[in-house]
């Protein structure tokens, strides 16, 4: 498996950090109870390690993309954190976002890119404001960015909208092209061999103003990460 997009570990170290330098303290996790929920809590704690910040406070689980978030609530509520970092699909974190603040939680959510800014809008609505995401692409209205301009131009003869998910299945189609081109310009023929051949040697592939590195290193694509945060219209605020 190559994946074109940086790891939770980075995602994990970016918005840890964000927390560091506002100086929020008290952390929780919210995360769905499956391998990426666990994985991301797991990237959280070695972040914060990594950091030398105080561990999390508390963390709680829930079932994948569903809407009982109930006793998470009740959880994370009594541990009073000052900022909550979610692991979670676009339902569980809505869910989870309007009871936490319907029990009086004032403090700050900010969720991995796994949620999907349109997905979360979708079920927020005005609800969504001041919401931080990270994202780990260019933003698909970063027209100054040439992967950008490809992107919408092969967009525009479709009838699909921009959106950061687009984008990235846009560059990961890009870098398998580029590394089917790699491997038949080595051995004459695409095999399989010959494939992981070339992916594994795209350590510092420029796709068109974002860089690939698919042997990434913990933090080395830190860089490529945004936060982003969302009024209650759905206007993106980098």
């Amino acid at each position: 498996m190559f994946h074109v997009r940086p790891a939770l570990s980075d995602e994990a170290y970016k918005v840890a950090r964000h927390c560091a330098t506002l100086n929020q303290d008290r952390i929780a996790v919210f995360a769905e109870d499956d391998a990426m929920g666990r994985a991301g809590l797991a990237a959280v704690n070695q972040a914060l390690i990594d950091l030398k910040r105080p561990p999390i406070v508390a963390s709680a689980m829930s079932p994948v993309n569903s809407d009982k978030v109930d006793a998470a609530v009740a959880q994370l509520m009594k541990a009073q954190p000052q900022a909550i970092i979610q692991v979670s699909l676009f339902n569980s974190s809505a869910a989870f976002i309007r009871k936490m603040r319907r029990a009086g939680f004032g403090g700050q959510f900010l969720n991995f890119s796994v949620v999907g800014i349109d997905p979360l809008f979708s079920a927020l609505g005005k609800e969504i404001g001041g919401i931080v995401i990270s994202q780990v692409v260019p933003s698909p209205r970063s027209t100054g960015t040439p992967i950008i301009k490809e992107y919408l131009d092969a967009l525009n003869q479709t009838d699909q909208t921009p959106s950061y998910e687009s984008v990235e299945g846009y560059i990961a189609a890009r870098s398998f092209a580029e590394g089917v081109r790699r491997s038949a310009s080595g051995s004459g023929k695409a095999d399989r061999a010959g494939l992981q051949k070339a992916f594994e040697s795209m350590t510092d592939y420029d796709v068109g103003g974002f860089r690939v590195n698919l042997k990434a290193k913990r933090y080395e694509s830190v860089r490529a990460i945004d936060l982003v945060t969302i009024t209650p219209d759905g206007k993106i605020v980098r």
